[in-house]
């Protein structure tokens, strides 16, 4: 049983799907995650207004509004993940649903491009088939050299922006 679809017809033979998260392949395992909240960047925060503290008494007062920022931050605000990516595949977890996330694999990306905006910033991702994925980030440094690892030569620079290292 066999079925032929037209020439240029979208998803033939993708491998990239949306599925539910909870079906998500163990193997191979997650090199890198990236979340909304800046984990390494609150916990800096944190160590320096502990530092404050006992470094000199007038940093005291500004030691303590660090700490409680940065427990604010850990604490309080929500966080979630934005991508995962893997040797095989990149893992987008911006689906309407919130139990879906969406495998793309590297082998099926045509090219990626991030681009800033006023309120946020955002990676588009055009696919073999034709349809683009899109996905708010926050941060260029936390997506970049992830996708240039894994989709080496794919990356579609937008002429308004400076390139790296100018």
């Amino acid at each position: 049983y066999t079925i032929t679809l037209r020439a240029g017809c979208y998803n033939e033979a993708m491998r990239s799907q949306t599925i539910k998260i909870r079906n998500i392949p163990d193997v191979p395992p997650v090199q890198k995650t990236v979340s909304v909240k800046p984990s390494g960047l609150i916990a800096l925060f944190l160590t320096l207004g502990m530092a404050f503290l006992f470094l000199r008494t007038y940093m005291a007062l500004a030691g303590l509004f660090l700490i409680m920022m940065a427990t604010f931050a850990l604490v309080i605000m929500p966080d979630r993940k934005l991508a995962e990516f893997t040797l095989d595949y990149l893992i987008l977890y911006n689906c309407k649903a919130r139990d879906e996330c969406r495998l793309l694999y590297w082998d099926e990306i045509v090219t990626w491009q991030y681009e800033y905006h006023t309120s946020y910033d955002r990676m588009e991702i055009s696919m073999v088939d034709g349809s683009t994925e899109a996905i708010e980030m926050f941060s260029r440094r936390s997506v970049a050299p992830w996708m240039e690892k894994f989709a080496a030569g794919k990356e579609r620079r937008n002429p308004r922006t400076r390139k790296a290292g100018a």
